[in-house]
């Protein structure tokens, strides 16, 4: 049996002047006075003590009954082994793993326990199950299936999560118990699991820089040596800043120096700031994000925001003379100077 209790059930076919129930191994440990000693069927609950009422250790006991009748006679029964196990299993591993992201298609949820050397995990679907829900707390539907040799239960789902109007905050709920009745603990740190599913590429909103607006593959701002670049971008799951990669070059493919400080705001809103320096170039320049990628993996690509930059002072020429004056011609003069 696996016990916390163990319930023996005995056919005695005389009335009996003592019986007992003790440990073969150990022979100094006190045994058990047994009740129920005439003639007929008994049950006798074994709490996993000693005759002294002390617990024995889990681990696994040989056990036998050992009666005595009232002309002396003395007789045995082997019963076998005995496992006591008073410890709960525990959660080893959740998949999809807790505050995890994902954005490939999920049609499992598997939970796997460590019961250590106690007994084997009871996958009664009455008693160890696992519930999925959305995060609006709707029940995910799905059928649960068990491996005993890897200790694994799993809730495949009658519909996978694959498209992005899924995306969002799931939660798995676990509850599971051994055979000797051992349930999980309620604060067992995997019982309650959260992930995010998340299909969709984050979006840049905004790309400014004094006070102007920087296009897609439109050169047409000009800035000056020294500045700051705002990038505003959204994502449901936030930016991943260590995997996102900006780059700023000048006209002759350059790399050009800037830092960059990046601002989480709320509703998954971001802000990178980049302060640049030293521009002495002219011509047009290359704001490239090379890759914005979110904390589940989607990754937004490629996105140049050229703007210009000249050394010379930009104040329009102004016509200072016309030869002829006044008169028509063929050829016309114009002389300019520069500001």
């Amino acid at each position: 049996g696996l016990v916390k209790a163990s319930i023996l059930l005995m056919a005695l076919g005389e009335d009996l002047a003592a019986f007992q129930l003790e440990f073969t191994a150990l022979p100094n440990q006190p045994a058990i006075s047994v009740t129920g000693f005439t003639k007929g069927t008994h049950t006798f609950a074994w709490n996993g003590g000693d005759g002294l009422g002390t617990p024995l250790q889990d681990g696994t006991y040989t056990v036998q009954l050992r009666g005595r009748d009232k002309g002396g006679n003395v007789g045995t029964f082997a019963i076998g082994s005995i496992q006591i196990d008073t410890e709960p299993p525990t959660i080893s591993q959740v998949t999809p793993g807790h505050n995890a992201f994902q954005n490939t298609p999920i049609k499992t949820v598997d939970v796997s326990f460590n019961a250590g050397g106690g007994s084997l995990i009871d996958f009664n679907p009455a008693v160890t199950k696992i519930a999925l829900k959305n995060a609006n707390g709707t029940p995910i539907t799905g059928s649960l299936s068990n491996s005993e040799s890897d200790k694994r239960v799993a809730l495949t789902l009658d519909q996978s999560l694959d498209t992005s109007d899924e995306n969002g905050i799931y939660t798995i709920t676990f509850d599971g118990a051994d055979k000797a009745g051992n349930k999980v603990r309620s604060d067992d740190p995997l019982r309650v699991t959260r992930f995010t599913f998340d299909t969709v590429t984050p979006i840049v909103t905004k790309v400014t820089a004094g006070g102007q607006e920087l296009k897609l593959n439109d050169a047409s701002v000009v800035l000056p040596a020294s500045g700051t670049i705002q990038i505003e971008a959204f994502d449901a799951t936030n930016i991943d800043f260590s995997a996102t990669n900006i780059t700023l070059t000048s006209p002759t493919n350059q790399p050009v120096v800037f830092t960059r400080e990046n601002k989480k705001g709320a509703d998954g809103k971001v802000t990178m700031i980049l302060n640049y320096g030293g521009l002495q170039e002219e011509g047009t320049y290359a704001l490239q994000i090379v890759s914005l990628r979110d904390l589940a993996g989607n990754t937004l690509s490629n996105l140049r925001y050229p703007f210009r930059h000249f050394v010379t002072p930009l104040n329009a020429p102004t016509i200072v003379s016309t030869t002829p004056r006044n008169e028509e011609g063929i050829h016309i003069q114009l002389t300019f100077v520069e500001a």
